[in-house]
């Protein structure tokens, strides 16, 4: 599905910074930082509080979501819906060196089962 209907689907404007970040995102295909994304020459016309305040938007309208990393910094993927993304449950890979980070796909989350109402002591 084009960027612009997804944006409309979700119920947000179509505005050019929603239209790059979400675009770009899509594009790089991994989990990256507000601080990759403000150095790419695709976004230069944003500034780092519109790339910041798109992200936020991308991410309470389900079309974005983060990952934490290890060095506190958070990482933005596309959603899977009719497209490439991080689809979730999985566990992601944070490189030491270039701060890149990538989905290990093959990795699913374990889930633990904990019981309500047991008494812990």
């Amino acid at each position: 599905m084009p960027i612009s209907d997804q944006l409309r689907a979700a119920g947000l404007r179509r505005t050019p910074a929603r239209l790059a970040v979400l675009g770009r995102i899509e594009s790089i295909g991994r989990p990256v930082s507000h601080g990759e994304l403000t150095t790419e020459s695709e976004l230069a016309m944003l500034d780092e509080i519109t790339v910041y305040r798109t992200l936020a938007a991308l991410v309470e309208a389900g079309l974005v979501h983060r990952v934490l990393g290890t060095d506190g910094a958070w990482r933005y993927c596309a959603q899977p819906r009719d497209r490439a993304g991080c689809p979730g449950n999985h566990a992601h890979f944070l490189c030491d060196r270039c701060g890149g980070m990538d989905c290990l796909l093959d990795q699913p989350m374990p889930r633990v089962s904990v019981q309500i109402g047991r008494a812990h002591v």
